[in-house]
């Protein structure tokens, strides 16, 4: 098991399957959590080729779409609680950069492989 939003978990997202990246562009995303419990989370994830390029804490030097979401929203994506789709129309999930990416993204994460790549790593992940 690695601890949501841990260096750990970080390096789980890399070697998850990644087939749902195949239609989304190669870009670099800036995810900013707020409120967990030891603060603000912001970490990043590149994707290049339709895979994951790279994910790690921290800022991104040249995020091209930014995803901002509190810590309880995070948390209930991860876990398949809350479409993250349902969280962007809901204005829950705040977006700033390319909407065809963006979209691309969503639909993603949406599919059948992106379900089930997020329920393998949630079966792995610490709450």
């Amino acid at each position: 098991m690695v601890a949501f939003l841990t260096d750990d978990w970080f390096a789980r997202v890399a070697t998850c399957p990644n087939e749902w990246l195949a239609s989304v562009p190669d870009i670099v995303v800036q995810v900013d959590v707020a409120g967990s419990p030891t603060g603000a989370r912001p970490w990043h994830l590149a994707v290049v080729g339709g895979a994951v390029g790279s994910c790690a804490a921290g800022p991104a030097d040249a995020a091209e779409l930014s995803l901002t979401l509190p810590w309880t929203d995070a948390v209930a994506v991860a876990r398949g609680e809350l479409d993250v789709n349902a969280a962007y129309m809901q204005g829950r999930l705040k977006t700033d950069g390319p909407t065809g990416p963006l979209l691309a993204l969503l639909a993603g994460m949406r599919s059948p492989d992106g379900s089930a790549a997020r329920e393998q790593l949630a079966a792995d992940t610490e709450f």
